[in-house]
């Protein structure tokens, strides 16, 4: 289940080579007030995927961020929360910095659902201080850390965790996915569990299947790569 987001990125890569540059684009639709990105990578760590939301043009990040205190490789580090205003460059940089491939499931709410995810993103607000990225502390340097790219392409903010059990990462752990499942889980999105841990392949899992299905809170499914 760890490696679908992985063995999906390679299905779409295959199919968008069959397409040819003849295919009229798709009609625009109106986005979902809340998505759900997974992401998939062909190399590294990030073959096992990733996940954040993004609700009313915002998205909520959690990752390895903090390099320096990375210990076995970014395994267990200090928590990052990245918070970016505006999706469309937030995905623009993971597909060319990255090369990612982004799955984004868009989540229909109701009125209740809203108010639901706004209270929670706002506890999740008041667990975190503000952190600087060296580019952010030294802006004329020359930085190639991740939270560095990320917040000068992007102008995120970024946070550390003050308290909770997101102060540190750990990958078997704290994740990105759990982080997530904490804003979302309550509206009633019942991800499967893979060994005990929520990963991002069965939170993959879980909104294909729900896409698929008739009358699903899950109403849109969109690529970007």
């Amino acid at each position: 289940t760890a490696l679908v987001p992985k063995r999906q990125q390679g299905k779409v890569s295959r199919q968008l080579r069959r397409e040819t540059a003849d295919d009229p684009p798709a009609e625009p639709e109106e986005l979902p007030s809340l998505e759900i990105f997974v992401h998939a990578t062909e190399k590294g760590l990030g073959t096992i995927g990733h996940v954040d939301i993004c609700y009313e043009d915002t998205v909520y990040t959690y990752g390895p961020y903090d390099k320096a205190s990375h210990r076995l490789r970014g395994v267990v580090c200090r928590g990052v929360l990245a918070v970016v205003q505006g999706r469309e460059r937030y995905l623009e940089f993971c597909t060319l910095h990255s090369r990612k491939t982004i799955f984004c499931y868009g989540i229909a709410l109701s009125e209740a659902q809203r108010r639901r995810l706004e209270q929670g993103i706002s506890e999740l607000m008041t667990e975190v201080v503000i952190w600087h990225s060296p580019h952010r502390l030294d802006p004329q340097g020359r930085h190639d850390d991740y939270a560095s790219l990320l917040q000068q392409y992007t102008d995120a903010q970024l946070y550390h965790f003050a308290r909770g059990r997101f102060h540190t990462y750990f990958m078997g752990g704290a994740n990105c996915t759990l982080l997530s499942d904490r804003l979302v889980g309550p509206l009633g999105i019942d991800a499967l569990h893979a060994g005990g841990i929520l990963t991002p392949g069965a939170y993959f899992n879980y909104l294909d299947r729900e896409h698929r299905r008739p009358n699903s809170p899950v109403i849109s499914r969109r690529i970007y790569c």
